[in-house]
This record gives C-alpha cells, structure tokens and sequence, in this order.
C-alpha cells in the first residue's frame, strides 16, 4: 500500500533521472511520484526551469514509454534559494513556474538553525520567524525568519504565500510580453465573485518597467 517516491536529486539533472527511470523500467520497480529538487537556480534561469520539469512530465508521466514504472505525480521536495527567501515576486514566479510545469505538490527548502529544533521556545519561535529584524534572512540557512516579525507580523512572503493559496483553486491562464513579469490569475480568491491578478517582479536585477499587455 505505499506510495514509492524518488529519486529526490539535489541537482535537477536530466541524465541522472533518466538513468534512474531506465533502471526502474529495466528492473520492473514501481514508483508513483517522481520527486526533484529546484535548489540555487537564479530568477534569470526560471525559464530553463520550467522547459526542464515540463520534459520530465511529457517523458515520465505522459509518455507511454515509462508506463509500466507507475509515475502518476511530479513533486519537488526542495524549492528556493537563499537570495528569494525574502522576495514574494521571486516565490510567486517560481511557484507558477512549477504550476504550469505539471508539478502536484512542492515544499520550500528550510535549513533552520540548530537551536530551532531544541525544546528552547526562543529557538523555536526563531525558526518560525521572530528574528532580530535588522539580521540578514541570508545568513540563517534558510530559516523562516521572512515569514514574520519579532512580534510575529506577517511580513511580505508571508502574504505572496496567502494570496498565491487564495487563488489555486480557480487559477486562470495569464500571460505578459514583459519577460520579468509573471502575472498570476485566478477566477476566485478567498471570496465569492472576488477576481484576482498578482503580478511577481522575479528579478531584483533588472529594471521593472510596466508591460505593454498583460492577457487574461
């Protein structure tokens, strides 16, 4: 009765999953979800992203080449780098990325400080986001501490996470002629009849200027 999952690479590296997936096929091992992870890919690399867990969705899951393996869902198990912890444009970006790309399920990558995982309620609440606000989220191995304040206020990611939520139900297609812009659509948001358009800037380094057209 359970459910097989793998290979759960730290690099999303073609060649290896399909050396993975060919002996699965060659062996006759089952396995119903296929699992990567997106770790350290810049924003100026969402686009290759996408192409490359769109590939694994047409080869493994849609493809009748590897049916007899079972793969029925696409996951990423760690998402995010250090640098979009605290940017909501870049973990809305990224978490579309994934929609669009077949992926079912996703979880952002968490390295928490050693003392969060202690009975020590301070070291808790450290990990959940009451940090000194003047610490850099950077320098704390992928805590959450860009979740909330010290006095545990949502902060802005805290928000592009909410408003992303609100609106999976009911997401609709969108797209822009401005390649730093992803604008995230959707029929209903948290209330009834309530429309929804987030737009993510997902590149710090580019200058931002409004898009010409935004399709809905």
């Amino acid at each position: 009765e359970a459910i097989i999952s793998g290979p759960s690479f730290t690099l999303l590296s073609e060649p290896m999953i399909r050396n993975f997936m060919d002996y699965c096929l060659q062996e006759k091992l089952k396995i119903q979800v296929l699992s990567v992870h997106i770790l350290y890919h810049s924003d100026s690399t969402f686009s290759d992203v996408e192409q490359q867990l769109s590939r694994l969705y047409d080869d493994y899951i849609i493809s009748p080449e590897y049916s007899t393996v079972g793969v029925t869902e696409l996951h990423v198990n760690e998402y995010g780098a250090p640098k979009q912890y605290g940017r909501p444009g870049s973990m809305l970006a990224l978490l579309r990325i994934m929609e669009r790309s077949g992926v079912a399920q996703a979880m952002r990558a968490e390295w928490g400080q050693s003392q969060a995982f202690t009975d020590d309620m301070h070291g808790y609440m450290v990990f959940l986001g009451s940090a000194d606000p003047v610490e850099d989220v950077e320098t704390n191995n992928g805590a959450m501490q860009d979740l909330l304040t010290p006095d545990l206020r949502p902060r802005g990611i805290w928000w592009a996470y909410k408003y992303y939520a609100d609106g999976a139900d009911s997401r609709v297609q969108a797209s822009s002629n401005l390649e730093y812009i992803m604008p995230i659509a959707s029929h209903a948001s948290g209330r009834r009849n309530y429309h929804q358009l987030l737009l993510a800037s997902y590149d710090a380094d580019s200058i931002i200027e409004r898009p010409e057209t935004i399709g809905i």
